[in-house]
Protein backbone atom coordinates (compact mmCIF):
# COMPACT_ATOMS: atom_id res chain seq x y z
CA UNK A 1 0.00 0.00 0.00
CA UNK A 2 1.33 3.41 -0.92
CA UNK A 3 1.37 6.10 1.78
CA UNK A 4 0.46 9.64 0.68
CA UNK A 5 0.52 12.79 2.79
CA UNK A 6 -1.80 15.55 1.58
CA UNK A 7 -1.17 19.04 2.95
CA UNK A 8 -4.08 21.45 2.75
CA UNK A 9 -2.63 24.90 2.07
CA UNK A 10 -5.84 26.75 1.33
CA UNK A 11 -9.59 26.68 1.71
CA UNK A 12 -9.92 22.91 1.59
CA UNK A 13 -10.27 21.17 -1.71
CA UNK A 14 -8.21 18.08 -0.98
CA UNK A 15 -11.18 16.06 0.29
CA UNK A 16 -12.13 14.62 -3.08
CA UNK A 17 -8.52 13.78 -3.92
CA UNK A 18 -8.09 12.06 -0.54
CA UNK A 19 -11.26 10.02 -1.10
CA UNK A 20 -10.18 8.94 -4.58
CA UNK A 21 -6.75 7.92 -3.34
CA UNK A 22 -8.28 5.89 -0.50
CA UNK A 23 -10.71 4.25 -2.93
CA UNK A 24 -7.68 3.28 -5.04
CA UNK A 25 -6.07 1.60 -2.03
CA UNK A 26 -3.67 4.30 -0.82
CA UNK A 27 -3.11 5.12 2.82
CA UNK A 28 -3.79 8.86 3.04
CA UNK A 29 -2.71 11.24 5.79
CA UNK A 30 -4.38 14.65 5.54
CA UNK A 31 -2.96 17.70 7.29
CA UNK A 32 -5.97 19.97 7.70
CA UNK A 33 -3.98 23.18 7.98
CA UNK A 34 -0.46 22.52 6.76
CA UNK A 35 0.97 25.70 8.23
CA UNK A 36 4.43 26.98 7.31
CA UNK A 37 6.90 24.86 5.33
CA UNK A 38 9.04 23.86 8.37
CA UNK A 39 5.91 22.45 10.05
CA UNK A 40 5.07 20.48 6.92
CA UNK A 41 8.63 19.16 6.62
CA UNK A 42 8.45 17.88 10.22
CA UNK A 43 5.16 16.14 9.44
CA UNK A 44 6.70 14.48 6.37
CA UNK A 45 9.68 13.31 8.44
CA UNK A 46 7.34 11.85 11.08
CA UNK A 47 4.86 10.19 8.71
CA UNK A 48 7.42 9.07 6.09
CA UNK A 49 5.05 9.04 3.09
CA UNK A 50 6.11 7.85 -0.34
CA UNK A 51 4.47 10.92 -1.90
CA UNK A 52 3.55 14.39 -0.69
CA UNK A 53 0.65 16.30 -2.20
CA UNK A 54 0.13 20.00 -1.56
CA UNK A 55 -2.75 22.27 -2.49
CA UNK A 56 -4.75 24.20 -3.39
CA UNK A 57 -2.45 27.18 -2.64
CA UNK A 58 0.88 26.32 -4.29
CA UNK A 59 2.69 29.57 -3.51
CA UNK A 60 5.12 27.80 -1.13
CA UNK A 61 5.64 24.80 -3.39
CA UNK A 62 9.18 25.68 -4.49
CA UNK A 63 10.31 26.11 -0.88
CA UNK A 64 8.68 22.80 0.08
CA UNK A 65 10.21 20.88 -2.83
CA UNK A 66 13.65 22.30 -1.96
CA UNK A 67 13.20 21.28 1.69
CA UNK A 68 12.30 17.70 0.71
CA UNK A 69 15.03 16.57 -1.70
CA UNK A 70 14.48 13.07 -3.02
CA UNK A 71 10.75 13.12 -2.22
CA UNK A 72 8.02 13.02 -4.83
CA UNK A 73 6.04 16.24 -4.25
CA UNK A 74 3.01 16.96 -6.41
CA UNK A 75 0.54 19.82 -6.45
CA UNK A 76 -3.22 19.99 -6.61
CA UNK A 77 -4.39 23.43 -7.71
CA UNK A 78 -3.22 26.32 -9.84
CA UNK A 79 0.57 26.51 -9.87
CA UNK A 80 2.53 29.72 -10.29
CA UNK A 81 5.05 29.75 -13.13
CA UNK A 82 8.26 27.88 -12.39
CA UNK A 83 6.82 25.67 -9.67
CA UNK A 84 9.38 23.00 -8.77
CA UNK A 85 6.96 20.12 -8.29
CA UNK A 86 7.01 16.66 -9.82
CA UNK A 87 3.52 17.24 -11.29
CA UNK A 88 0.60 19.64 -10.82
CA UNK A 89 -3.06 18.66 -11.23
CA UNK A 90 -6.36 20.50 -11.20
CA UNK A 91 -8.49 17.36 -11.57
CA UNK A 92 -8.64 14.95 -8.59
CA UNK A 93 -9.27 11.96 -10.84
CA UNK A 94 -6.15 12.60 -12.88
CA UNK A 95 -4.09 13.13 -9.73
CA UNK A 96 -5.34 9.88 -8.18
CA UNK A 97 -4.68 7.95 -11.39
CA UNK A 98 -1.15 9.33 -11.57
CA UNK A 99 -0.41 8.52 -7.94
CA UNK A 100 -1.66 4.96 -8.23
CA UNK A 101 0.12 4.17 -11.49
CA UNK A 102 3.11 6.25 -12.55
CA UNK A 103 4.30 7.22 -9.08
CA UNK A 104 3.87 3.74 -7.62
CA UNK A 105 5.92 2.22 -10.44
CA UNK A 106 8.68 4.77 -9.93
CA UNK A 107 8.79 4.17 -6.19
CA UNK A 108 8.83 0.39 -6.54
CA UNK A 109 11.89 0.58 -8.76
CA UNK A 110 13.83 3.04 -6.61
CA UNK A 111 12.75 2.56 -2.98
CA UNK A 112 13.98 -0.60 -1.23
CA UNK A 113 11.28 -0.10 1.43
CA UNK A 114 8.55 -0.77 -1.15
CA UNK A 115 9.04 -4.55 -0.90
CA UNK A 116 7.86 -4.82 -4.48
CA UNK A 117 9.53 -7.00 -7.09
CA UNK A 118 12.13 -5.18 -9.13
Amino acid sequence: MIRVLLADTGAGGLGELARRLRDAGAEVIVLGDAGPVPHLVRAVEQEDPALVGIGPDLSGAAELAAALPGRVVFGYGEAPAGTALTRVFTDPGLAADWVTTVAVEAICTTDPRSRAPR
